[in-house]
């Protein structure tokens, strides 16, 4: 008798899906824990490296322990918001590669909005093998 068993999914597979739903959302309102892969502002802006001076110089303040990638190095040039003081509406932000307009806000969805979900929607039925349990009660 043959079994039917699901393929194995790769490890590759597991961070796939994983990348996925740390690009798709943020915790918190202010974002500070977010180290997803969003890239470019509200406006479409493309963010500048937190590494480098050009063309805004960044705040000395904003040091590597500032990030929840563990450094500037590491955060790219995704959102973030490396400012422990900072919580307003917007949240996740970054300098823009635009020298006219120094920084602007992210569009990065809370958590449990629907974008969120239909992100992984999305990705479930084109993955049909896979099968996930949610902990969170995301509806």
């Amino acid at each position: 008798m043959k079994s039917h068993q699901q393929p194995m999914r790769s490890v590759m597979d597991i961070l796939c899906l994983c990348m996925i739903l740390m690009q798709a959302c943020r915790e918190q309102k202010a974002g500070r824990g977010y180290i997803g892969r969003v890239n470019t502002t509200m406006s479409g802006r493309q963010c500048q490296k937190w590494t480098s001076n050009t063309p805004h110089i960044p705040m000395p303040k904003y040091t590597d322990d500032s990030f929840p990638d563990g450094s500037r190095a590491a955060a790219e040039n995704y959102c973030r918001n490396p400012d422990k003081s900072w919580a307003s509406e917007e949240g996740l932000w970054c300098y823009t590669m635009d020298p006219d307009v120094r920084w602007e806000p992210c569009d990065v969805p809370e958590c449990g909005q629907s974008q969120y979900v239909a992100q992984i929607e999305i990705w479930l039925k084109s993955n049909p093998a896979v099968s996930i349990k949610s902990t969170r009660g995301v509806h």
